[in-house]
C-alpha cells in the first residue's frame, strides 16, 4: 500500500511538472491537460476526440481523478484499452446538457418574406427561417448547479447551435447568426445571443471560440462590437448600448494588448494584430489529430509550436485554410503540418478591428462622449494608415 501511494504521488507530482512547463488550454486536469486527457484520447476509444471532452463527469473531480490514478497504479501504468473504456464508462457520461427551446419571438412569416417578390426565393426563405426552432439551444439545470463536472460553459440566455458535432454556441458563427435573427425579427433572441458573449467577456476578458472551457486558450474574429452596432440598428435600444459599452472597450483592449504587435517599415513604426493562441498543447477536442499532424516534426519545440499555431488558426474561424500554411521555401503549401497562422497579419482581421474602432467612436458620439469618440477615432484612424502602408499591394493591385 505504501508504495502504491508512493507512485501515486509520483504521477501527481510528473502531472504539476507537465502542466508548469506548458501553456494548457485551460486549468481543468480533466478536459484541458494531465494525464487522463492524454491516455484516454490517445486510445482511440471514439473516432472523434471531441466526444470525449463534451461528456460530462459522474463524480467530482477530485474523485476521479483519484480513481484514475487508483487505476494506474493498480494496472502498472499500462492499463488495456479495455479498462480505459471501463473507467470511462463508469466515470463519464453524455448527459444532455442542452434543452431545446422554442423562442418566444420565431415568427414563421416576418416582414422581410412579404418583400421578396420572386416566389422560388421567397419558398426559400421561409424553409431557412423555419430552421431557428431546431437549433434554438438552452443550458440545463445540471451544468448550472454542477458546473465543474461539464466542460460546457454555461450561459443565462438561450441560443442558436451550428449543428452536427458542434452542440454548444460560437463566436465566429453568432456574428452571422444575429444577422439572421434580426431580419427575422426575433429581437428577444437576438439580444440574448448578443449577452451572452457580452457576459464571457466579463468573465474572462475576451470572447472564447466557443462555449466550452477547453475553447479559454483563444478566441475567433472580434466582431462583437459590430454585432452591437448591428442589434442597435434594428432595435434603437440605446440603453442596452450605454448599459455595455465599457464591456465592447474590455474586449477591443483585449485585441490591442494580447494579439497586436508592431512593424517597422521604412522607418515607420505601426501596431497591427493577427491570430495568437496563447496555448502549446493539443487542442483538448481535436488531441489526436494535432499529435498525428505534428508528429512529423523533428523536434518537441517544432511540435509545441504546431499545436500553438493549429490553435490560432482555429482562432481564425478559418480552420483550415492554406493562407496559414509555409513552406521551407515561404510558399503557400504543404500539408496542415506546415501550419504558421501566427506569422501572417491577415487584412479580414485587421479590417474587422477598424471598423470595430469607427463604430465605438459613433457610439460615444451618439452616448454624448466625445472625448472616448475623439479616442477610438484616433486609433481607426492609426490603425487604417497602419492597414494602407503594409497590407496593401501595389503591384497586384489588392489587400
Amino acid at each position: 500500500m505504501v508504495m502504491k501511494i508512493y507512485i501515486l504521488l509520483e504521477l501527481l507530482l510528473l502531472y504539476r511538472l507537465c502542466v508548469c512547463q506548458h501553456k494548457q488550454s485551460c486549468t481543468s486536469p480533466i478536459y484541458c491537460q494531465g494525464d487522463l486527457l492524454h491516455l484516454v484520447q490517445t486510445a482511440k476509444i471514439f473516432n472523434d476526440s471531441k466526444t470525449f471532452v463534451d461528456m460530462a463527469l459522474t463524480v467530482p473531480v477530485n474523485e476521479t481523478l483519484t480513481n484514475f490514478y487508483n487505476m494506474m497504479v493498480e494496472n502498472d501504468e499500462n492499463p488495456s484499452r479495455d479498462t480505459i473504456m471501463e473507467f470511462v464508462r463508469k466515470h463519464f457520461i453524455s448527459i444532455g446538457e442542452l434543452e431545446e427551446y422554442y423562442p418566444r419571438d420565431f415568427k414563421p412569416e416576418p416582414k422581410i418574406i412579404k418583400e421578396i417578390s420572386d416566389p422560388v426565393v421567397r419558398s426559400f426563405a421561409k424553409a431557412i427561417i423555419s430552421i431557428w426552432p431546431s437549433l434554438t439551444r438552452k443550458v440545463s439545470y445540471h451544468v448550472i448547479e454542477h458546473p465543474d463536472t461539464h466542460s460546457l460553459i454555461p450561459v443565462d440566455n438561450p441560443f442558436i447551435i451550428p449543428g452536427g458535432r458542434f452542440k454548444e454556441y460560437y463566436y465566429w458563427d453568432t456574428y452571422w447568426i444575429l444577422k439572421g435573427l434580426l431580419l427575422s425579427d426575433m429581437m428577444e433572441t437576438s439580444r440574448g445571443v448578443v449577452q451572452n458573449l457580452l457576459s464571457m467577456v466579463e468573465r474572462y476578458g475576451f470572447i472564447p471560440n466557443g462555449g466550452r472551457i477547453y475553447y479559454l486558450n483563444r478566441s475567433q474574429p472580434p466582431v462583437l462590437t459590430v454585432m452591437v452596432a448591428d442589434y442597435v440598428k434594428f432595435t434603437k435600444d440605446f440603453e442596452f448600448l450605454r448599459n455595455n459599452i465599457k464591456t465592447l472597450e474590455k474586449e477591443l483592449h483585449f485585441w490591442l494588448e494580447k494579439r497586436s504587435l508592431p512593424i517597422t517599415k521604412d522607418g515607420e513604426s505601426y501596431i497591427l494584430a493577427h491570430y495568437d493562441s496563447s496555448s502549446d498543447t493539443p487542442r483538448p477536442e481535436s488531441y489526436l489529430e494535432d499529435i498525428e499532424t505534428c508528429s512529423v516534426l523533428k523536434s518537441e519545440d517544432e511540435k509545441y509550436e504546431c499545436y500553438t499555431d493549429l490553435k490560432s488558426g482555429a482562432e481564425s474561424g478559418m480552420d483550415y485554410t492554406s493562407r496559414w500554411l509555409f513552406d521551407k521555401h515561404d510558399r503557400h503549401s504543404g500539408d496542415l503540418s506546415n501550419i504558421h497562422t501566427r506569422r501572417v497579419i491577415p487584412v479580414d482581421l485587421n479590417a474587422f478591428l477598424y471598423k470595430d474602432f469607427v463604430a465605438m467612436s459613433k457610439f460615444y458620439m451618439i452616448l454624448s462622449q466625445p472625448n472616448e469618440a475623439k479616442y477610438w477615432r484616433d486609433v481607426a484612424d492609426r490603425w487604417r494608415t497602419a492597414i494602407e502602408k503594409l497590407l496593401y499591394n501595389e503591384e497586384d493591385g489588392i489587400w
